[in-house]
Protein backbone atom coordinates (compact mmCIF):
# COMPACT_ATOMS: atom_id res chain seq x y z
CA UNK A 1 0.00 0.00 0.00
CA UNK A 2 1.29 3.46 -0.86
CA UNK A 3 1.19 6.10 1.87
CA UNK A 4 2.25 9.73 2.26
CA UNK A 5 4.21 10.29 5.46
CA UNK A 6 3.08 13.17 7.68
CA UNK A 7 5.91 12.79 10.20
CA UNK A 8 9.53 11.71 10.11
CA UNK A 9 9.79 7.93 10.60
CA UNK A 10 13.25 6.44 10.97
CA UNK A 11 13.84 3.75 8.40
CA UNK A 12 10.93 4.89 6.22
CA UNK A 13 11.34 8.53 5.27
CA UNK A 14 10.62 12.17 5.89
CA UNK A 15 7.32 14.09 5.85
CA UNK A 16 5.92 14.29 2.34
CA UNK A 17 7.60 11.13 1.08
CA UNK A 18 5.37 8.65 -0.74
CA UNK A 19 6.46 5.15 0.20
CA UNK A 20 5.28 1.57 -0.22
CA UNK A 21 4.56 -0.33 3.02
CA UNK A 22 2.62 -3.46 3.93
CA UNK A 23 -1.10 -2.80 4.07
CA UNK A 24 -1.46 -4.10 7.65
CA UNK A 25 1.29 -1.76 8.89
CA UNK A 26 -0.39 1.17 7.17
CA UNK A 27 -3.96 0.36 8.27
CA UNK A 28 -3.15 -0.70 11.82
CA UNK A 29 -0.40 1.73 12.78
CA UNK A 30 0.58 4.52 10.38
CA UNK A 31 -2.88 5.79 9.43
CA UNK A 32 -4.60 5.49 12.88
CA UNK A 33 -1.65 7.19 14.60
CA UNK A 34 -1.83 10.03 12.02
CA UNK A 35 1.72 9.33 10.89
CA UNK A 36 0.68 8.77 7.27
CA UNK A 37 -2.17 9.13 4.78
CA UNK A 38 -3.16 6.64 2.12
CA UNK A 39 -1.67 7.90 -1.15
CA UNK A 40 -4.59 9.08 -3.26
CA UNK A 41 -5.11 12.25 -5.27
CA UNK A 42 -7.29 13.77 -2.54
CA UNK A 43 -4.81 12.95 0.22
CA UNK A 44 -1.96 14.48 -1.79
CA UNK A 45 -3.94 17.73 -2.10
CA UNK A 46 -4.81 17.53 1.61
CA UNK A 47 -1.12 17.10 2.49
CA UNK A 48 -0.18 20.16 0.42
CA UNK A 49 -2.87 22.16 2.25
CA UNK A 50 -1.52 20.99 5.62
CA UNK A 51 2.00 21.90 4.54
CA UNK A 52 0.96 25.43 3.53
CA UNK A 53 -0.86 25.94 6.85
CA UNK A 54 2.17 24.71 8.76
CA UNK A 55 4.45 27.12 6.90
CA UNK A 56 2.11 30.04 7.78
CA UNK A 57 2.06 29.00 11.44
CA UNK A 58 5.86 28.79 11.52
CA UNK A 59 6.15 32.22 9.89
CA UNK A 60 3.81 33.70 12.52
CA UNK A 61 5.76 32.05 15.34
CA UNK A 62 9.02 33.41 13.93
CA UNK A 63 7.53 36.91 13.60
CA UNK A 64 6.35 36.78 17.24
CA UNK A 65 9.79 35.55 18.33
CA UNK A 66 11.43 38.48 16.49
CA UNK A 67 9.17 40.91 18.37
CA UNK A 68 9.97 39.24 21.67
CA UNK A 69 13.67 39.37 20.79
CA UNK A 70 13.59 43.15 20.35
CA UNK A 71 11.83 43.55 23.73
CA UNK A 72 14.17 41.12 25.49
CA UNK A 73 17.36 42.73 24.21
CA UNK A 74 16.29 46.04 25.79
CA UNK A 75 15.85 44.44 29.22
CA UNK A 76 18.54 44.53 31.87
CA UNK A 77 17.60 42.41 34.90
CA UNK A 78 18.90 43.10 38.37
CA UNK A 79 18.65 40.26 40.87
CA UNK A 80 19.59 40.75 44.52
CA UNK A 81 21.14 37.84 46.41
CA UNK A 82 22.63 37.31 49.84
CA UNK A 83 26.39 36.81 49.93
CA UNK A 84 28.07 33.77 51.44
CA UNK A 85 31.57 35.15 50.98
CA UNK A 86 33.03 38.20 49.29
CA UNK A 87 31.78 37.41 45.75
CA UNK A 88 29.97 34.10 46.12
CA UNK A 89 26.24 34.21 46.68
CA UNK A 90 24.32 32.02 49.06
CA UNK A 91 22.65 29.40 46.87
CA UNK A 92 22.44 30.13 43.16
CA UNK A 93 20.40 31.88 40.49
CA UNK A 94 18.74 29.36 38.17
CA UNK A 95 16.87 29.71 34.89
CA UNK A 96 13.61 29.58 36.85
CA UNK A 97 14.65 32.64 38.89
CA UNK A 98 15.51 34.50 35.69
CA UNK A 99 12.18 33.58 34.08
CA UNK A 100 10.32 34.83 37.16
CA UNK A 101 12.22 38.14 37.03
CA UNK A 102 11.44 38.47 33.32
CA UNK A 103 7.75 37.86 34.06
CA UNK A 104 7.82 40.87 36.40
CA UNK A 105 9.15 42.88 33.44
CA UNK A 106 6.23 41.67 31.30
CA UNK A 107 8.15 39.09 29.27
CA UNK A 108 6.84 35.53 29.45
CA UNK A 109 9.36 32.82 28.64
CA UNK A 110 9.64 29.13 29.30
CA UNK A 111 12.53 28.20 31.60
CA UNK A 112 13.86 25.89 28.88
CA UNK A 113 14.27 28.91 26.60
CA UNK A 114 16.95 30.46 28.82
CA UNK A 115 20.34 28.99 27.92
CA UNK A 116 22.23 28.56 31.15
CA UNK A 117 25.14 26.10 31.30
CA UNK A 118 25.12 26.12 35.08
CA UNK A 119 23.40 28.19 37.77
CA UNK A 120 24.94 31.58 38.49
CA UNK A 121 26.83 31.53 41.81
CA UNK A 122 28.77 34.83 41.93
CA UNK A 123 27.85 38.49 41.85
CA UNK A 124 28.51 40.31 38.60
CA UNK A 125 27.15 40.99 35.13
CA UNK A 126 26.21 38.07 32.89
CA UNK A 127 25.15 38.10 29.27
CA UNK A 128 22.69 35.27 28.75
CA UNK A 129 21.00 33.87 25.69
CA UNK A 130 17.37 32.86 25.19
CA UNK A 131 16.29 30.53 22.37
CA UNK A 132 12.94 31.95 21.30
CA UNK A 133 12.57 29.98 18.07
CA UNK A 134 14.83 27.56 16.20
CA UNK A 135 15.97 30.49 14.04
CA UNK A 136 15.74 33.30 16.63
CA UNK A 137 17.79 33.81 19.78
CA UNK A 138 18.23 36.91 21.91
CA UNK A 139 20.87 38.00 24.38
CA UNK A 140 20.20 40.02 27.51
CA UNK A 141 22.08 41.16 30.59
CA UNK A 142 21.56 39.93 34.13
CA UNK A 143 23.10 41.86 37.03
CA UNK A 144 23.52 39.95 40.27
CA UNK A 145 24.03 42.35 43.14
CA UNK A 146 24.42 42.18 46.92
CA UNK A 147 21.17 42.21 48.86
Amino acid sequence: MKVILLKNVSGLGAPGDTIEVKSGYARNYLIPEKIALEATGASARYYELLKRKQVKVQENEKREAEGLKSRLEKVSLTLAAELKSEEEIYGSISAQNIVQALAKEGIDLDKDAVVLAEPLRKIGVYTLEAKLHPDVSASFKVWIVKK
